[in-house]
Parts: structure tokens; sequence; C-alpha cells
């Protein structure tokens, strides 16, 4: 039997309202059933849950190997790219889905709209279309709720942009983070809002900022500088390169 009661950790990722511990119990079991009346659902089959990725973000990284423009072909971010919004991420659980804005600002999605998305089970991949009829492909079975997906999600981005290193062996991807075996590094993927002009972005030792960028083959790490919030911006200088 399904548990249809709304965890204190379910409300506190759909209202982002990290002090909710500290409001009086009965008031987080009033928010908690209001919570429950809109974003529960009782027809998710187990085989579906886990974590999916948009087709159009998984074909344009692999196209491209450039996180920044797989994430901006998102019609809200770009219309012209394409016709209608989808959500970055689907992480499918046993009654409810959450979704994430960029890899980092996180909510539920309306029952209501559940209601009309199709799970399809094709015996190769779990398949998702949603209410707009946008698909997305499922990379993982995992279900824990918050940060243990972004290391998934990290994981898949940065062995699609490394491919050719790995097979080279000369990185080595364990959750978020990427052994540089020939300068004997570790860079941590940043998996949020791109930075300009950059594959991808990652952090250092002492978690100083990197920009990669892959130009004839190489793959070359770029000093960065921090503006404030999401934004840094490159500096035209090459501090590590592999080939």
């Amino acid at each position: 039997m399904k548990d249809n009661n709304l965890k204190t950790e379910d409300l506190t990722e759909i209202t982002g309202n990290y002090a909710i511990d500290r409001e009086p119990p009965q008031k987080r079991i009033a928010e908690m059933e209001e919570m429950q009346k809109y974003y529960y659902v009782n027809n998710i089959d187990n085989k579906y849950m886990g974590i999916y990725l948009p087709k159009y973000f998984i074909e344009s990284i692999e196209n491209t190997k450039n996180f920044g423009t797989a994430l901006m072909i998102n019609s809200y971010r770009d219309n012209s790219k394409h016709d209608g919004f989808y959500h970055d991420v689907l992480r499918v659980q046993e009654n409810i889905i959450f979704s994430s804005e960029a890899f980092y600002d996180g909510y539920a999605i309306y029952a209501e709209k559940i209601k009309h998305f199709e799970f399809i089970d094709n015996n190769q991949q779990m398949v998702i279309i949603d209410d707009n009829g946008h698909q997305y492909i499922k990379i993982s079975n995992e279900i824990s709720i918050r940060h243990d997906y972004y290391k998934i999600v990290s994981n898949y981005i940065g062995k699609i942009i490394f491919s050719d290193l790995i097979e080279n062996g000369k990185i080595i991807i364990a959750d978020d983070t990427i052994t540089v075996l020939p300068l004997n590094l570790d860079f941590e993927i940043i998996c949020a809002w791109p930075i300009d002009g950059a594959n991808l972005e990652l952090f250092g030792m002492n978690r100083e900022r990197f920009a990669l960028k892959i130009e004839n083959g190489s793959y070359n790490f770029y000093k960065t500088r921090y503006l404030g919030g999401l934004n840094s911006e490159i500096i035209d200088e090459i501090v590590y390169q592999i080939r």
C-alpha cells in the first residue's frame, strides 16, 4: 500500500522553505495536507520512478558537448529553438514528481498536469510524455530526494562531454567529480546556470571556478571571474590543457 502522506522533506522541497521545521507542528501539518491536494497522485507505477531528462536536452548535449547550449534550447529561455515550455528534469517518486529550473530552483509538478502525462515502457528505455507532448528519457532509477539527483545528472552530462578523454583513459568520473589523470587533479562539475562561451563550468581546488572550452580537439580549462549569484565570466587565460 502506498504511503500518501506528504512528508516534511517533500514540503520543504516544494516550497523551498528550509525554515519550515521551525514552524509550529499544527501549521506544518495543515500546509502538508494542503500541498497533498495539489501535488500527490496515486497511479505512478514503481517501474517509472527515477530521473528523466528532456529528449531535446540529451540530443543537444550529445551533438554539441555543450551544457549551456543544451540547457538554453528550452523555449522559455530561447523561443527560437523550440515551441513550448518543458521541464529541465523530472524526478519521479512514488506519488509525486519534482522538477528544477536549470537544475537550481526546485518545484513540484501539479497533480492535475501529471494526470495528462503518458508513461511508456518500450523494453529498452522508459519514456514520459508530458501534458504538452514533450518527451523525457529515463537516465537513472534513483529516487532519493534533493541533492543526489544533481550528482547523477552531472555524471551523465560529464560522461558525454568528456567521452573522448574517458575512452583514452585520461579521465575518470565518479558522481559529479572528474579526475584528470595526467594532471592528478579533481574537478567538480557545476550543473547549473551555464557560463557564456564555455562547454561546461567546474570547481577546482578551494572551490576555484574553471570554464571548460573544447577547442580543436583540446580540452582547455580557463580561469573565470565570479560575478555573483549564478554568474561568472571567462578570463582569457588557459590554466590546464588536455589532449
